[in-house]
């Protein structure tokens, strides 16, 4: 016999002692006969049982909500000030920092605008003047003819 076999009829005769059936085995040609194989009886005997829900803490007590309000103005007012100062710093850090960028950007805006809105107008109300002018001064000129 040897030491696999040695072992397989060590644990069946250890099963027999306690009540458990053991799977018949190929050896013999045994039939179903209904019993469950180890593995099933390890299977539910291993089967983790449910631990009991921990018990609850109690629920906090709870407050009037007159309480809760002061209570919430009291924290509020504490934080407050700091709060407040440390956004004001850090505001003024921003606009120190973007403010000209900002302000530049803008103007070069309305020069490039205030550029071609003159140029524009130039050409539509000057030019048609200017043009008029040397006109008139040239007619002149030829009416009053070359001087002698």
């Amino acid at each position: 016999m040897d030491e696999s076999d040695r072992v397989i009829e060590q644990a069946d005769s250890f099963m027999r002692r306690h009540g458990i059936a053991a799977a018949p085995t190929d050896k013999g040609g045994a039939q179903d006969d209904g019993l469950p194989v180890l593995t099933d009886i390890i299977g539910t005997a291993l089967a983790p049982t449910p631990e009991p829900a921990p018990p609850q803490a109690p629920p906090a007590p709870m407050l009037p909500p007159d309480r809760v309000e002061a209570l919430a103005r009291e924290m509020l007012f504490d934080r407050l000030p700091g709060q407040r100062q440390a956004l004001a710093e850090e505001l003024a850090a921003w606009l120190d920092d973007e403010l000209p960028q900002i302000v530049l950007r803008v103007l070069d805006g309305v020069t490039d605008q205030l550029v071609d809105q003159v140029t524009a107008e130039a050409r539509t109300i000057l030019l048609p003047r200017l043009q008029m002018i040397i006109e008139d001064q040239s007619q002149s000129s030829r009416h009053a003819g070359p001087k002698t």
